[in-house]
């Protein structure tokens, strides 16, 4: 009779031990499962952002593409960039206010230098 209680006691320790593994082993998986799950929801969100970006970008080029060949682009850099005009057309320059006060510093500097000279050379 001890014996048997023994035998049944051993064996309720193992299936209470089996069962166990498997309720562990279906945790472990169902968090690994879990962990993975928001790994690959993070790589969905940053994925969904590159494509609008990229859709973004696509439609900027688009419309760029437009615009650089339309009519009216070619005309503006074939008239700035290759200074072409059209027949019967007179083309203008307007310097920018910079180039124009360099050119007025230079003469400046010509008639400070002019005036040093003539000091110099006027001593006699």
């Amino acid at each position: 009779m001890k014996n048997r209680k023994l035998k049944h006691y051993f064996l309720s320790v193992i299936i209470i031990l089996v069962v166990l593994f498997f309720i562990g082993f279906f945790v472990m998986t169902n968090l690994r499962i879990t962990e993975r799950r928001k790994e690959l929801q993070n790589k969905l969100l940053v994925l969904q952002k590159e494509v609008k970006e990229l859709e973004e970008k696509n439609i900027e080029l688009k419309n760029k593409k437009e615009e650089i060949e339309s009519d009216d682009y070619i005309e503006k850099v074939a008239r700035e960039a290759l200074e072409l005009k059209k027949p019967g057309e007179e083309v203008v320059v307007v310097q920018k206010k910079e180039v124009v006060e360099e050119g007025k510093k230079e003469e400046e500097e010509k008639t400070w230098l002019k005036k040093i000279w003539e000091k110099i050379w006027m001593r006699d």
